[in-house]
């Protein structure tokens, strides 16, 4: 399966995330790109990035590393793009899921000789912030889409995909 990003660059693009497994991160960016970034942008412009030609607009390359733009009301723009964007939700699903291992026993959790875990709060703070700066990075590139015309500036609105946020109540 093509992907917009490698593995090796959700590891150098996004937060410090460490030694995790190859196929790991690859199912992490198969369940972001499907997940999170083809119902904001639109399956006809996913497609589009995933064609990699040529005679390709340069738009597309822009959308992908970031970059700066003119907005028509705001003057000159700058956003980080699309691969930087996926590398934050990457981390943020490593957060979640990172180290837990399915086994023939079931699921179990790896731990080192001198390893410690952080709290289910923690872990759950982590993945929030992760995934508010993911999603205010994606809508620095919904933006840039709607700004250059790669998307429509109308239409329905889109619903971002969020995280859930876990309270101790009492």
């Amino acid at each position: 399966m093509q992907h917009l990003v490698t593995p090796q660059e959700v590891v150098h693009l996004g937060r410090p995330i460490g030694t995790v497994d190859h196929d790991r991160l690859l199912a992490y960016i198969s369940e972001t790109e499907q997940l999170n970034i083809k119902p904001v942008i639109g399956t006809p412009l996913f497609l589009k990035l995933l064609d990699d030609n040529e005679d390709r607009d340069p738009r597309l390359d822009t959308l992908l590393k970031g970059g700066t733009y003119e907005d028509e009301r705001n003057g000159v723009m700058s956003f980080v793009g699309l691969k930087v964007t996926i590398a934050y939700f990457v981390y943020a699903q490593n957060v979640m899921s990172g180290d837990f291992q399915s086994t023939r026993y079931g699921m179990v959790l790896k731990d080192g000789d001198y390893s410690s875990h952080i709290s289910s709060k923690e872990r759950s703070d982590c993945y929030n912030n992760t995934l508010e700066v993911a999603n205010a990075y994606l809508r620095e590139c919904l933006a840039y889409c709607k700004s250059t015309g790669l998307i429509s500036k109308t239409g329905k609105p889109t619903a971002f995909t969020g995280g859930i946020r876990i309270q101790k109540i009492g």
